[in-house]
């Protein structure tokens, strides 16, 4: 494919527009002739400009799709390398404050976090949190998801207190901005139980998982992943508060749907099992099937 005299920014690029993020990315918008332009690894798109400023974006532009498209794939190594390529010249290009370079500053961190080095991915998302700031606004969806994501680092590291203390405005930022029912609104609410669960604060926890149960149900379906998880966790929560009658007839609900959706070989399923039966056996007489 073979693109001639592409001089003209407007005309190539359009304006762009951040748009809703979308399953924890944000998604960019691209007007004009930028829109058509095929993501694939295989054949070759020839360019010829003029203008500098189209050479140098169309080359970002290219650099981070296609990182795009390896993240996609798993293939989180060669992510890793090219990601960082594509901050450091957007960096050297844009600068660092520029959105493209904060937004590609955060796959980055999320291609790390896929690898585990946890300590990497906090040091540089703790960057990318006070650009986001700085640049995007506290309230914008780029910086919203970071501080997320870090709080996520931080329990895999199990530095509970400081991933509550970063999951809690977060929770008020997006019930403002994204009202209470929005799938990021309660993914983020999700987490904070799971924190509280892990401090052991079960009535803290027991509630926020009730809260979010039923919304969960509605908007992302009984069968979403999170509902499951969701189903899960509210299960071991009122089982450890003493309601062993619904946390068992609820673990038994996760543990059949999640038959279906993931299999029977599944991790999460086998230790839905597992759960189940051992609950089971600690009551004798107890219905076998809900």
């Amino acid at each position: 494919m073979v693109i001639d005299n592409a001089d003209d920014m407007q005309t190539f690029f359009g304006q762009q527009q951040l748009i809703e993020p979308t399953e924890g990315r944000d998604t960019i918008k691209d007007g004009n002739l930028m829109r058509y332009v095929p993501e694939s690894p295989n054949g070759a798109i020839l360019v010829t400009t003029r203008n500098t400023q189209v050479g140098l974006r169309l080359d970002e532009g290219a650099s981070s799709r296609f990182a795009g498209w390896i993240r996609t794939r798993r293939r989180w190594k060669e992510a890793e390398e090219l990601g960082l390529q594509v901050v450091e010249r957007e960096k050297s290009v844009l600068g660092e404050d520029h959105p493209d370079t904060v937004r590609s500053m955060g796959n980055l961190v999320s291609t790390y976090r896929k690898q585990c080095p946890w300590n990497e991915a906090g040091e540089l998302y703790v960057q990318v949190i006070e650009i986001g700031k700085r640049v995007l606004g506290e309230e914008h969806p780029t910086t919203l998801r970071s501080m997320g994501n870090l709080a996520q680092t931080y329990c895999h590291q199990g530095r509970w207190d400081e991933s509550k203390e970063l999951l809690i405005p977060v929770q008020l930022i997006m019930r403002s901005v994204l009202g209470e029912e929005h799938p990021n609104t309660l993914s983020t609410t999700g987490n904070l139980a799971f924190v509280y669960q892990n401090q052991g604060r079960w009535e803290e926890a027991t509630n926020l998982w009730e809260k979010v149960m039923e919304p969960k149900k509605r908007v992302l379906g009984e069968e979403h992943p999170n509902t499951l998880t969701g189903m899960h966790n509210l299960a071991i929560a009122w089982k450890r508060r003493g309601n062993f009658e619904d946390a068992l007839a609820l673990m038994q609900v996760c543990y059949r749907l999640r038959q279906k959706v993931l299999g029977i070989e599944h991790r999460h399923t086998l230790y839905d099992g597992v759960i189940v039966r051992k609950w089971l056996a600690e009551t004798p007489g107890a219905s076998q099937e809900r």
